[in-house]
């Protein structure tokens, strides 16, 4: 799973985290040679610095007795070299910084045999993908098992969305993406058949958008779980539960029941309210915390949906939270009138809501 290409991809998506920059799948820097972090990549030195400060707590490089200087060099396979070296002598743990809803980053560490359990599923849920295409950075939990760890059980490439004929895509590609960047994808190839495979995670993935991309010919999974519990759940039907991964079982029947670790026998507490149908089916029933910290204020999600739902136009709203970078934001799916003036509704919303109130992001949906 560590080859040179998998840790300068790392490497490279981490350099974006350190300098607050967005991931944006362009396939031209990854394949090139001889890249240097300050002439290249752009890096000044407090940002070099802070790239070192998240390789060496992504890759655990510290649990060495003798670990490697990064800082020695500015040279991106230099870098690659020394954490490749590193992992042959250390292969336990990976972390990822995350901040969910709360704003407080904070580090998850894994343990690599947790890591591959989850690859090993997903290469089953997956067979027969013939390439991935992310538009997600490999440094957080989703984009590290789609775009490190799942190319490497099915040995295939990855390819980034700046490298991909969407007149054209191949058969079977994997399309690793989030319900914002679905929704960018269908407003961009209007109209067209996409017969693709896709995969969707980090927020919910409304019915109504989950039927537009299904619409479209792609054959999509939405994925259910956290940077903290890694994959738990999943569905490939819009109207149909989640189901647990065959690894996670129910603590019980209450709409907070915890999960349970099939191996290890360790509860795991979900984010959301749940109603379970099934033994391991399960639909989602909203967040447990309506209640999150925006901008430093304590800020109710429920109130935000039931006045975005009071709007005319508005058929129904679903509101929820998001992390981008070191910000937690809200975000919202609306499902409005036909002939709904846009430009009025998002007027509406900002002279009903406080500016930490209004949705940053806004899907919208025609019924």
């Amino acid at each position: 799973m560590w080859s040179h290409d998998a840790i300068r991809r790392i490497l490279l998506d981490l350099s974006l985290k350190a300098t607050e920059r967005p991931f944006q799948g362009v396939g031209s820097l990854y394949d090139a040679d001889k890249l240097d972090w300050k002439k290249d990549v752009g890096l000044d030195s407090l940002e070099l610095m802070q790239l070192a400060a998240l390789a060496n707590s992504f890759f655990h490089i510290f649990d060495l007795a003798q670990p490697p200087y990064v800082l020695a060099s500015t040279r991106v396979a230099d870098w690659v070299e020394s954490v490749y070296q590193a992992r042959l002598h250390l292969n336990e743990r990976v972390s990822f910084h995350t901040s969910g809803t709360t704003g407080q980053t904070r580090l998850v560490t894994h343990s690599v045999p947790y890591l591959r359990r989850e690859i090993d599923f997903l290469a089953e849920l997956f067979a027969g993908t013939t390439q991935i295409v992310p538009y997600v950075p490999s440094y957080s939990i989703y984009g590290f098992l789609f775009t490190v760890g799942l190319p490497h059980a099915l040995n295939i490439p990855v390819l980034y969305p700046s490298e991909v004929n969407w007149t054209a895509p191949p058969p079977r590609t994997l399309v690793v993406a989030t319900p914002f960047h679905w929704q960018w994808l269908l407003s961009s190839l209007p109209g067209r058949s996409l017969p693709i495979r896709g995969v969707s995670s980090t927020s919910p993935l409304h019915q109504s958008l989950f039927g537009q991309i299904t619409d479209r010919s792609v054959s999509l999974t939405e994925l259910y779980g956290s940077t903290e519990t890694g994959g738990v759940a999943y569905r490939q039907q819009a109207d149909s539960p989640f189901m647990l991964f065959p690894y996670w079982q129910f603590k019980d029947s209450h709409p907070d029941a915890e999960i349970i670790d099939k191996d290890s026998q360790q509860p795991c507490v979900l984010m959301d309210r749940v109603n379970q149908c099934g033994e391991n089916t399960f639909h989602l029933m909203g967040r447990k915390d309506n209640k999150i910290n925006i901008a430093g204020v304590l800020t109710d999600l429920e109130y935000i949906q039931e006045t975005i739902g009071s709007i005319s136009g508005v058929l129904t709203c679903t509101v929820s939270a998001k992390a981008i970078h070191r910000e937690v934001v809200v975000q919202a799916h609306l499902t409005v009138a036909p002939k709904a003036d846009r430009f009025y509704l998002e007027k509406e919303i900002r002279s009903l809501l406080r500016a930490h109130e209004v949705p940053r992001i806004l899907y919208y949906t025609s019924r």
